[in-house]
């Protein structure tokens, strides 16, 4: 029996209940712009690599609160930076799958004979990105990690981004031409090689770092002089390395108008 001295009682406890799922649902919630990225806490983000042909290269991030960036580089329908929100859904599925495939039980990496095919890098975070496990390789990896490849590439493939930047006419990397850059390779190098120390032992080439092509990711792109050696022996002893996984000539792109 409700009386007129437990009446205000219950009336302000539905008040605080309901304000508490308010204030727990906005916590939890992070705020759906590409503004500040650096320190949010990731899920999981895949980089897809340069091939011989006109292989997609780009990165996709999907952070805890559902937020994905997509960063096109070459060949690709998206370039640049485009954005998403994935579904509770989405989310929760890939999270489970993720837990599922337990992929701390893997290498870092799957060493691979076709140099021929691009190399996908996994990184998973936990624990506010304190705390991240990444593989990388090409084909023979396991069942569990292909699996979250291919929810990873629908998510990439599907529709609703959202452009943050200018993509130069007809930059869909469909109707281009590309020329081989014969004294500048792509080197994909393992997981804590630094590129600058590596291309030391190559100094009787003049092999120096141009730059590495993003600043989390495993690729650099070196040039050398190609009167002291054969661009295609320079490449060959460059794939032979014990520390690289791929290497390829750069290729430059010229859009048609």
């Amino acid at each position: 029996m409700t009386t007129l001295l437990n009446y205000p009682l219950k009336k302000n406890l539905l008040w605080l209940g309901a304000l508490a799922v308010i204030y727990t649902a906005g916590a939890c919630k992070l705020p759906q712009t590409t503004a500040n990225l650096d320190n949010a806490p990731k899920l999981i983000e895949i980089s897809k690599g340069p091939c011989y042909g006109p292989c997609p290269v780009y990165k996709l991030t999907i952070y805890q609160g559902g937020l994905a960036t997509y960063e096109g580089e070459r060949f690709t329908e998206k370039e640049g930076l485009h954005t998403k929100t994935l579904t509770t859904d989405q989310l929760d599925k890939l999270q489970a799958e993720c837990q599922r495939a337990n992929l701390w039980q893997y290498p870092d990496a799957f060493r691979s004979q076709h140099p021929d095919l691009p190399t996908v890098t996994i990184v998973y975070y936990e624990q506010d990105n304190n705390n991240f496990k990444s593989i990388l390789g090409k084909e023979g990896r396991p069942e569990a990690v292909m699996a979250i490849e291919a929810m990873l590439d629908k998510i990439a493939d599907s529709g609703g981004w959202i452009s943050k930047n200018k993509t130069p006419a007809g930059g869909n990397g469909k109707d281009n031409t590309t020329s081989e850059k014969q004294n500048e390779i792509i080197v994909q190098l393992m997981e804590g090689v630094d590129g600058a120390v590596w291309a030391r032992q190559y100094s009787k080439y003049n092999l120096q770092v141009i730059k590495r092509l993003s600043p989390r990711s495993f690729y650099w792109l070196v040039t050398f002089d190609d009167k002291k050696i054969a661009p295609q022996a320079m490449l060959e002893t460059i794939q032979k390395d014990d520390y690289v996984i791929a290497a390829e000539f750069n290729r430059s792109v010229e859009w048609r108008k």
